[in-house]
């Protein structure tokens, strides 16, 4: 029975896909923020959780503020989900054409560097957009660091897309070696980062709060040396992009090795805080960020 709703799920998003692929872009992302409204105000999935991680994020605001707020992040991720199933539709000029950002000039000079790259990003915007388009941007892949879900087909769907204009999925677990081997090849990977951490992992402060976020990247960055770039690809008043970059400062890190992971998550912690603090409606606060 798990196997037949799996696939009838996987046949209905691919049914969806030709639906959007038909409608275009701009009419998928209008469709979509209706869509977004209909799971908000009828099929509420985890809007405790939402308007609970806004209230701790943002004590300050009123009620009504924060429904305001967790009903454009139900918008957020219908958009973000939508227009990851039009990619393989997409040109590459059009996808070009989808983020504006600057400094793309000191990104290639990182990237020149050969020391490997790792783009660091989190849930805000569309880290699919953005990762998407920066591959193009830099002409380079950018191998993306990606968990499996458990259906294997909507697994090939998903990569399918994310593989669309030349980046290639790193899964998380066996094939994370050749995370290693990408980065001390001098190639890119992307990351994004903000998935809660195990009970037991080191704390960070975000929005003021102990948070545990996961080590390994941070430790990779430690062990490669490599360049990071903390990016962020946030909706504008057009439906398109604008591209956020910071390089990771790794100067003056503390001496002991614990210390200096500690203080890596912390300094991306900040980045992603600043940004979402501009943008709060279009973080993913769906997870229980400070469940531990």
């Amino acid at each position: 029975m798990a196997r037949l709703t799996q696939k009838l799920g996987v046949l209905f998003l691919k049914l969806l896909q030709f639906l959007l692929v038909f409608i275009g872009l701009q009419r998928t992302r209008f469709a979509a923020r209706c869509i977004g409204n209909v799971f908000y105000y009828l099929i509420p999935i985890r809007k405790k959780v939402v308007l609970e991680n806004l209230s701790s994020a943002f004590p300050e605001k009123s009620l009504s503020n924060l429904k305001q707020i967790a009903r454009r992040t139900y918008q957020n991720i219908t958009i973000t989900f939508s227009e990851l199933l039009l990619f393989t539709s997409i040109s590459i000029n059009n996808m070009k054409l989808l983020v504006r950002t600057e400094n793309l000039d000191e990104m290639k000079s990182l990237i020149n560097e050969n020391k490997g790259v790792i783009f660091w990003t989190g849930h805000i915007g569309s880290w699919e957009v953005g990762g998407s388009v920066l591959g193009l941007l830099l002409e380079k892949p950018i191998y993306c660091l990606a968990k499996k879900q458990s259906n294997s087909a909507l697994n090939e769907l998903i990569k399918d897309a994310r593989e669309a204009h030349g980046n290639k999925v790193i899964w998380l677990g066996t094939s994370v070696r050749h995370l290693f081997e990408v980065l001390l090849s001098g190639g890119i990977v992307g990351v994004v980062g903000d998935q809660r951490g195990p009970a037991d992992s080191p704390r960070v402060s975000f929005f003021g709060k102990p948070t545990s976020f996961y080590t390994g990247t941070a430790s990779i960055i430690n062990k490669t040396k490599c360049n990071v770039i903390l990016t962020a690809a946030v909706r504008e008043r057009n439906g398109n992009y604008k591209g956020i970059v910071e390089k990771l400062n790794m100067e003056n890190l503390p001496e002991k090795y614990e210390d200096q992971i500690l203080e890596i998550n912390q300094r991306y912690a900040n980045f992603l805080e600043k940004v979402i603090k501009q943008y709060p409606d279009q973080y993913f606060w769906m997870h229980k960020i400070w469940k531990h």
